[in-house]
């Protein structure tokens, strides 16, 4: 029951732990009984395979890295032997969608003195890069790939910019749901009377 948690969002004291642990063991039962695993079971068990079996492959290329879980990376590092070379990963710490952070040196992957951060935005206007860091300004976002916990290691949007130009996003606050939708549909419409699409 003793594991480190920092970075994992709510405290969880020991006797949660306890009880969290008995859960866990009877819904770990439970999939066995069935003789079925969860996604992330399966990573873990494709792991092993691929370990066993040794390195398959010179080189890996991963793309959008800041959402994979650290049994994706353990299936990933089995994959190749660890060389300079053996991983190219590309993340953007900013669009991660899912709370996976992971210490890729604990799991065998070193990136220290190895990234770049690209700058140059080509899928958004300026306007809408500027709108949306403004949102994030003072979010603490830690770099992919570095250890958060050990070296302090935040990313930030300062220096990106889009050679794209474009309108200034809208922001609007509504009431409720319902008025939102309302205003929504009459957004939508006006675009196609105006368009005619």
């Amino acid at each position: 029951l003793r594991c480190v948690r920092r970075g994992r969002g709510t405290q969880v004291g020991r006797v949660q732990r306890a009880r969290l642990w008995r859960v866990m063991e009877r819904f770990t039962a439970d999939l066995a009984s069935r003789d079925s695993a969860t996604y992330t079971q399966l990573c873990d068990q494709a792991a092993s395979v691929l370990a066993d079996g040794g390195p398959r492959y010179r080189h890996v290329v991963v793309d959008e890295a800041q959402d994979l879980h650290p049994a994706q990376w353990r299936v990933l590092r089995a994959c190749v032997a660890p060389r300079s070379d053996d991983m190219f990963l590309v993340g953007d710490p900013h669009q991660r969608i899912y709370d996976s952070r992971v210490s890729l040196r604990s799991l065998g992957i070193d990136v220290r003195g190895r990234t770049s951060r690209l700058r140059l935005n080509y899928r958004s206007t300026e306007e809408i890069l500027r709108w949306s860091a403004s949102l994030l300004d003072g979010q603490p976002v830690g770099r992919l790939g570095e250890d958060d916990d050990e070296d302090g290691g935040r990313d930030s949007l300062r220096g990106y910019r889009s050679q794209l130009r474009g309108r200034t996003p809208a922001a609007h606050g509504y009431g409720s749901q319902d008025d939102e939708i309302r205003a929504l549909i009459q957004q939508v419409r006006t675009w196609i009377e105006q368009d005619g699409v």
